[in-house]
């Protein structure tokens, strides 16, 4: 069920939205500007399920809330703007769960800054990461509380995504990433299963 008000006004777009589901919903605010792709959003979910919307590999259920404001959706461009506020009170990503997950990310100039927290049963995660925007690429640096770590991700066309860490190359399974973490075995970066 879904409801609201849109309007369009000075050719921008302004929508004030609510969508219920069984189990949660979604409350939005929208300002988008038609002329140059602005965009400032607001926006809070509560007990959602996020597949009823995104067909994903596994269940997604989220509560929380998102603030984004920029300019631009081609990332790889270096026009493109965006900040964005995340902060995740319940969030189980199948058997991931990123629940108490807090995180600013900004782009400007083709560089991403940003940092993120997640502090729950499972993880306790803590840091800042940059990064830079290439036209098959996005090169991250993560610095952690005990290490750092390089990460490319390859883009496949559009198609997908490879992950690659820039250490030994090697490339990892699709979504290996959120399944993955690297560790310091002294000679250099592993990767270790999370459980």
């Amino acid at each position: 069920k879904v409801g609201g008000d849109v309007s369009i006004k000075d050719n921008k777009l302004i929508a004030d939205v609510v969508a219920k589901t069984k189990q949660g919903n979604v409350n939005a605010k929208v300002n988008y500007g038609m002329n140059d792709d602005s965009y400032n959003i607001d926006m809070y979910a509560e007990n959602l399920n996020v597949n009823q919307f995104v067909p994903l590999d596994e269940p997604l259920n989220l509560s929380g809330k998102v603030k984004a404001k920029g300019k631009g959706f081609d990332f790889f461009n270096k026009k493109t703007t965006a900040d964005v506020d995340l902060d995740l009170k319940k969030a189980n990503y199948g058997q991931i769960d990123l629940s108490n997950t807090d995180a600013n990310l900004q782009l400007k100039n083709g560089i991403v800054s940003g940092n993120l927290g997640i502090d729950n049963e499972k993880v306790a995660l803590r840091t800042d990461l940059s990064g830079k925007m290439q036209t098959n690429a996005v090169d991250v640096l993560w610095q952690g509380q005990d290490r750092d770590a390089e990460v490319r991700l390859l883009c496949r066309n559009g198609q997908g995504h490879d992950h690659g860490f820039c250490q030994d190359g090697r490339p990892l399974p699709r979504y290996a990433c959120a399944r993955e973490s690297l560790q310091d075995d002294g000679e250099g970066w592993q990767t270790a299963s999370s459980g």
